[in-house]
């Protein structure tokens, strides 16, 4: 009998102590709510409210121009923009540099997804979403109905991303 009790007491304390390791690590959707607050300019210093892409899947990339899987990767969400642009999917590049980089690098790169300068306020953002490493690139899938769904660290791999929109839009 003390045995089983000892095992329920072990079990019960190791999920509890697991649920509070996921709250730490996990993005809340506060972050979310914070994320789609935001107003930041884009390659052209137009401010643009996050708020209008609210009702949409989105996958929010953060990165800079000097980071280079940064840059190798963006043609590959370029691809995936085009992709799933009728599916309500949209890519969202926020950059760590100020507008004057982002608008050069996006003139010499273009990309079929809107590119925002967030400056020290995207690390911000990022860490609220979850990034608790500072790595760049970082990506967050934000489903409208249910929040974060995933968190990318490192250069993103497509094919993941793929099956994971799918899971939201089938």
């Amino acid at each position: 009998m003390r045995t089983g009790l000892r095992l329920l007491i072990s079990a019960l304390a190791l999920g509890v102590a697991g649920f509070f390791i996921y709250r730490q690590l996990a993005p809340d959707n506060t972050a979310v709510d914070a994320l789609y607050a935001a107003t930041l300019p884009d390659q052209n210093g137009q401010p643009q409210a996050l708020s209008q892409w609210r009702a949409n899947i989105v996958l929010v990339n953060f990165w800079a121009t000097w980071c280079p899987p940064c840059r190798e990767e963006m043609p590959e969400l370029s691809d995936f923009q085009e992709k799933y642009r009728a599916r309500n999917v949209i890519v969202l590049g926020i950059s760590t540099d100020d507008v004057a980089k982002i608008s050069e690098y996006s003139k010499a790169h273009p990309v079929s997804y809107p590119l925002l300068a967030g400056d020290f306020q995207a690390m911000v953002l990022a860490e609220r979403l979850g990034n608790n490493k500072g790595a760049l690139p970082y990506s967050v899938l934000i489903d409208p109905k249910k929040g974060v769904r995933r968190i990318y660290f490192g250069r993103i791999d497509i094919q993941q991303l793929e099956r994971d929109v799918r899971g939201i839009v089938e």
